[in-house]
């Protein structure tokens, strides 16, 4: 494991530095305004000199002029390294949180949502104002320059300010995180809804799963509005504080204006001034939110770690198919009982076995340690020697064919689905077809292979999903083929094209691990094994299970022996 890679954060710190270091061009000549006002009311009114006044206005649209193309810089660099972040690390992150939605078996998103926060800040008006804000000593300092009355008001401005942001940060984080909890939530159930929007309106439940959102939504709308309503106090008491001071620190200039103490110039340049103070603060407490947002979001990408494949796995020779557990064992998180207890077996390359079993029994427990998606508790599970875990993960896919029991098709064309959105050749794609007996079917469809089948395959029946599913398992010629429920949705030529890939299989010494609840394709498996509550019950050969059929068939007079064969899986 490694933290995740520091090479964009540095790249954007240096962005960002350099957009720092334009700041401080862009606070120096935020002075050319204040520096006009004291040098037309101080000199240019005194000396009635029109070429004076020509070359003061030259020069300040000049200074003017630069920094607003200052401005215009650091926007485009921070803009810049927002894309050069997403650029970098949102193809780490999306693997981070595939890692990480296999292991907890829910939907993970929060290193990619950081990555949007990130991103959505730096290109925020609000960014710049924070870079302004070490500026704000500088400015204190001219202003205590022009009187320490004033100074001394100003400085009184930014710590009454600086208390306002504490306490809109303190007032509505925690008000403001459940909100966005309960609002992620609600969104998560909301995409689950639609997605299973055809059973709940066959089955009557749309009007009661309305209800139900609509309460959970509106938890979620309280919250907000609470949150809401606070920033929105705050920040009307900021807004009369801001004008509050304006109004204070112009009527102590002109009053030591009157009293000689400083010049109408000086009067102007410190209601300027002042402005300038107060300002990186005003956008800090409207803006709280999106920089503090940032903030916890660089704290949770800066403390990730991802597996590095490319430095702890060296691409091995290509597999035979030997497959090996020794002593595995599974138990989830949260779970008193295990999944799988001391699980051993050895199939040799090119073997077929047969997992069976009750729902629940384990099996395709043992399918997702194969494919590495968990992590055995304990035990060692092999390929042609080699850990799985010591697989490259590129590689692994390639040699390993993988039909779930939940096809899982993505959105996108029928040619990227069977060629997992490789950079396939089109010979090779339909080769895959034909041998699932798939091609025929899809060139009826309006585009063909280019036919865009939707999220999840939704324009595609359960059995041509399963279908498309075996053609992309094949595809790339594996050496293992696991199929999990492969005949489930299946229909008559479903498993006609079943049966010819388990031919080819055998043909071409593909080694087959195969989960069915039916016995219609015991025939073509090697190896037989049922699991019962995560154990191996029996295991033998196709001739030794079928033989067991056909004795409880011809016993079906004895119930106890029928029953007893049934619990343990041999169907």
């Amino acid at each position: 494991m490694k933290k995740i890679k520091t090479g964009p954060f540095s790249a954007v710190k240096a962005d960002v530095c350099a957009a720092l270091y334009f700041s401080l061009g862009i606070n120096l000549l935020v002075l050319a305004i204040p520096l006009y006002s004291l040098q037309l009311f101080d000199r240019v009114m005194s000396s009635a000199s029109i070429n004076t006044l020509i070359a003061l206005l030259s020069i300040t649209l000049f200074l003017v002029t630069s920094q607003s193309l200052l401005e215009y810089i650091r926007t485009q660099l921070l803009q810049r390294s927002a894309l050069k972040l997403d650029d970098c690390l949102s193809g780490d992150l999306l693997s981070c949180s595939i890692s990480d939605s296999c292991k907890t078996n829910r939907v993970e998103k929060q290193p990619l949502q950081d990555l949007t926060t990130i991103r959505n800040f730096l290109v925020s008006p609000s960014t710049s104002s924070i870079l302004d804000l070490p500026f704000t000593p500088f400015f204190l300092m001219l202003l205590f320059l022009l009187h320490p009355y004033i100074g001394m008001v100003a400085l009184a401005g930014v710590l009454v300010f600086s208390l306002l942001t504490l306490s809109m940060i303190l007032g509505g984080r925690k008000v403001s995180v459940e909100a966005q909890d309960d609002m992620f939530r609600v969104a998560t159930e909301l995409n689950d809804y639609l997605r299973n929007a055809p059973t709940l309106k066959a089955m009557g439940m749309s009007e009661d799963i309305g209800e139900l959102w609509k309460g959970k939504n509106n938890r979620v709308l309280k919250l907000q509005w609470l949150a809401n309503s606070r920033v929105g106090m705050l920040l009307a008491v900021s807004r009369y504080f801001r004008s509050l001071l304006q109004i204070i620190v112009l009527t102590l200039g002109v009053y030591l204006a009157l009293h000689q103490d400083i010049g109408i110039g000086a009067v102007i340049a410190s209601s300027i001034l002042i402005g300038r103070v107060v300002s990186p603060f005003e956008s800090s407490v409207s803006g709280w939110k999106t920089w503090y947002g940032a903030y916890q979001s660089w704290v949770r990408l800066n403390a990730l770690s991802i597996k590095d494949q490319g430095a702890e796995n060296t691409l091995l020779p290509e597999p035979k198919g030997d497959i090996e557990f020794s002593n595995v064992s599974l138990q989830f998180d949260g779970c008193k009982a295990p999944a799988l207890q001391s699980i051993n077996f050895k199939l040799g390359a090119g073997n077929a076995l047969a997992i069976m079993g009750n729902s629940g029994s384990g099996k395709s427990s043992i399918v997702s340690l194969l494919m590495g998606i968990y992590p055995p508790t304990a035990g060692e599970i092999k390929i042609d020697g080699a850990k799985v875990k010591k697989w490259d993960q590129k590689q692994f896919g390639r040699y390993i064919g993988y039909l779930p029991q939940h096809v899982g098709l993505l959105a996108g064309t029928i040619k990227q689905n069977i060629s997992r959105f490789s950079n396939a050749k089109d010979e090779d794609v339909v080769a895959a077809a034909k041998l699932a007996c798939i091609h025929e079917l899809i060139m009826g469809l309006p585009n063909g292979y280019e036919t865009y089948i939707g999220e999840g395959g939704v324009l595609l029946s359960g059995g041509q999903k399963q279908r498309i599913g075996l053609a992309r398992a094949i595809y790339s010629e594996p050496r293992v083929l696991v199929l999990d429920e492969p005949n489930s949705n299946l229909d008559p030529e479903g498993e006609t094209a079943l049966a010819i890939v388990l031919q080819h299989c055998k043909e071409r010494k593909i080694t087959v691990v195969m989960i069915s609840h039916r016995p219609g394709f015991l025939r073509q498996m090697d190896w037989v094994m049922s699991l019962k509550d995560g154990r191996v019950a029996k295991a033998g050969t196709c001739d030794q299970f079928l033989g067991l059929e056909s004795d409880q068939h011809s016993r079906s007079s004895e119930p106890s022996r029928s029953n007893r064969y049934s619990e343990e899986g041999v169907v």
